[in-house]
């Protein structure tokens, strides 16, 4: 017997075969989706629309929520330990080194959040992951086209391809995203042949790209794809191939070591990184530092990069770089927060790694190992780089893939694109 909260509406609109005009105006809605995702990804084609584009997401925020206020608090209420995150860094004006800074991206930051997790509640987690692959396919052919047409307006001042991103490194991001996303839904279907030429945009964006973290990650998060599945199908079978694994890796590093082979040097030098991974050693002692002289609240958020009372001004003096991020969220957080920020947030992390994994195992789908996945990516991104903890675009994926960590029929809510599940009892 189906569920007894799932509409009317929605459940014709199952039975019944999509009319190919529902198709296109479905298609149109996810292009338009795709675009507005890249305004609040401050893509460079949109320069002036970043503010805009999140004002006009704040009232569809507020619109939805007036809407369907139960089911959303539902979704919120479950995800209380997330909401922490906004009200440090509201909080944190009360103590910061720059109180006005830290309240107003505070704000922002709670509507970052908010807006993830209204956003993928109603999208449901297929059509959530096909706006995503739509988003990605976008950019990265837009950033390949400039690059044909002409490199200076797709390179740095280093020369380093960035395409229609700010950076390199948010290329390479985005680029392993896409992978894992277009690897997924190329295995669930349907549009396989779609996501199998994202996929490959997506591998070509990350190799010119030359950014070693997203690299490296992106080749650690394919072999975590093939170990998930195989685990979820037989535990026994996943335990023999993880100790042979173990004994290959143990042999290879006797070896090595024998031979007096320093694997560290070879991976720097195959990822184009010195000894000091481009200036990360000397921000992360800076950024340790500042953790010392304020270990248990934190400057506020943000405003370790916005006073002059910080050591900021003298890091960007030394590198030469104008640079707003430790290229580390770990430590990030606890410059901003303290211990207690970065308590609360690991606490956040590991939330989101156990749900993640129980949806995998209870939703027979390829694509809802997504949410777990994107969790350990992430986790690991965040060891080099910034991409999360706050008001960026995939602070609001992360925000997406924790209301979708809920399951459908956990908290009694049903994503009306993914009416097709199962859920039969």
């Amino acid at each position: 017997m189906a569920q007894s909260y799932l509409s009317a509406d929605s459940i014709s609109c199952h039975l019944d075969r999509p009319r190919a005009s529902t198709q296109v105006e479905r298609f149109l809605v996810d292009f338009l989706m795709a675009l507005f995702l890249g305004m609040i990804t401050r893509i460079t084609i949109f320069p002036s629309l970043n503010m805009l584009a999140w004002i006009v997401m704040d009232l569809v925020i507020l619109s939805v929520l007036s809407k369907n206020a139960s089911k959303f608090l539902i979704v919120c209420r479950s995800n209380c330990l997330l909401f922490l995150w906004p009200f440090l860094a509201i909080s944190s004006s009360l103590w910061s080194i720059n109180s006005s800074v830290s309240f107003y991206h505070g704000i922002q930051f709670g509507f970052n959040t908010l807006a993830g997790l209204v956003i993928a509640t109603a999208l449901g987690l297929q059509r959530f992951l096909s706006v995503l692959r739509l988003f990605g396919f976008i950019f990265t052919s837009l950033s390949l086209l400039y690059d044909a047409v002409d490199p200076n307006i797709s390179r740095d001042i280093a020369g380093f391809f960035r395409g229609v991103f700010l950076h390199k490194n948010e290329l390479g991001m985005f680029s392993t995203l896409q992978m894992m996303i277009c690897f997924l839904l190329f295995l669930q279907g349907p549009s396989r042949f779609f996501s199998a030429i994202c996929f490959l945009v997506s591998c070509v964006t990350l190799l010119k790209s030359g950014s070693g973290t997203s690299l490296l990650v992106s080749l650690l998060m394919m072999l975590v794809i093939p170990i998930l599945f195989l685990v979820r199908q037989s535990i026994f079978a996943a335990s023999q191939i993880a100790g042979l694994f173990v004994a290959l890796i143990a042999s290879v590093s006797l070896i090595l070591i024998v031979n007096q082979f320093d694997i560290i040097d070879y991976v720097l030098l195959a990822l184009g990184k010195d000894a000091g991974l481009t200036g990360r050693d000397l921000i992360w002692r800076i950024g340790l530092d500042a953790v010392e002289s304020r270990p248990v609240f934190g400057h506020g958020f943000l405003a370790y990069w916005a006073s002059s009372d910080s050591t900021a001004g003298y890091l960007r003096f030394v590198l030469k770089q104008d640079l707003v991020a430790l290229h580390n969220v770990y430590l990030e957080v606890t410059v901003a927060f303290g211990l207690i920020g970065l308590i609360v947030f690991l606490l956040s992390i590991l939330q989101q790694i156990l749900r993640g994994g129980l949806f995998f195992f209870r939703d027979s789908r390829i694509i809802s190992s997504m949410p777990l996945l994107f969790c350990f990516w992430i986790s690991l991104m965040c060891l080099s780089e910034n991409p999360i903890f706050w008001n960026s675009q995939l602070n609001f994926i992360f925000m997406g893939f924790a209301a979708l960590n809920l399951g459908q029929g956990r908290v009694g809510i049903c994503y009306r694109s993914d009416v097709s599940s199962r859920f039969d009892q």
